[in-house]
């Protein structure tokens, strides 16, 4: 039985992923005002979409189809959102609730995916200077999931925070990948490579839309102070 799920071990943590996904959607129904028979197709299919994001990410990185085996968890950041927000129009939902609930089960999906890096053994880390060692990436990123979901959800409950959990978290994650990357085994001898690029893209727009939503909220409550004034007169 282990050496079947050691074999499949990326079909495991999936399913893993999935539990966890209805679970969360499942506590968020009324939110979304989601009937309960909608709970387990819906959770499936946002497993099944971000892993062929994943995976069509990693075929344009590398611009052939014999990437198809890989995953790119970028693609997750950059195609996931498309989805949320046809949903969102599609069955008349607040874009803000979409993009929020669903945050939590992506965050926890990928960290389901890089545990899986772990067990097949891609994705190292350079090899540390002088040593035999190589520095733990995948790690630290298991370690950075571990930090920023139960920071999230805790986030996830505050009602003024609405709208703002998908942009903190490519924020967030782009900067750490940003500085993670240096020291990631890579095709090329260089330092800098193209996940560096995806980096600085996925903080830019994360800091970019939090700025907006800040500039929106400060806008609607200095016009809510003055409407407030006039009354008052």
């Amino acid at each position: 039985m282990m050496d079947w799920m050691l074999e499949h071990s990326l079909l495991c943590l999936l399913a893993l992923a999935a539990l966890g996904t209805v679970f969360w959607v499942w506590t968020q129904r009324k939110r979304l005002a989601m009937k309960p028979g909608w709970v387990v197709p819906v959770s499936l299919l946002h497993v099944a979409y971000g892993v062929a994001c994943v995976k069509a990410f990693a075929i344009l990185e590398a611009g052939s189809l014999s990437a198809a085996g890989n995953m790119s968890l970028f693609g997750a950041i950059f195609f996931l959102p498309l989805f949320y927000w046809l949903g969102a129009k599609l069955f008349r939902r607040r874009t803000a609730d979409v993009f929020d609930v669903f945050t939590i089960p992506t965050v926890f999906t990928l960290a389901c995916a890089r545990a899986n890096c772990l067990i097949t053994g891609c994705c190292l880390g350079r090899l540390i200077p002088g040593m035999q060692q190589r520095w733990p990436t995948r790690e630290a990123e298991l370690v950075f999931y571990a930090v920023l979901l139960p920071c999230l959800i805790i986030h996830s409950k505050k009602k003024e925070a609405a709208g703002s959990l998908w942009p903190i978290y490519i924020a967030t994650y782009g900067a750490f990948r940003f500085a993670v990357e240096f020291f990631r085994e890579s095709e090329t001898a260089f330092l800098f490579h193209h996940s560096h690029l995806w980096a600085i893209l996925s903080l830019l727009i994360g800091v970019s839309v939090l700025l907006e939503q800040n500039r929106r909220k400060t806008t609607q409550s200095n016009h809510a102070s003055f409407v407030h004034r006039r009354k008052r007169k």
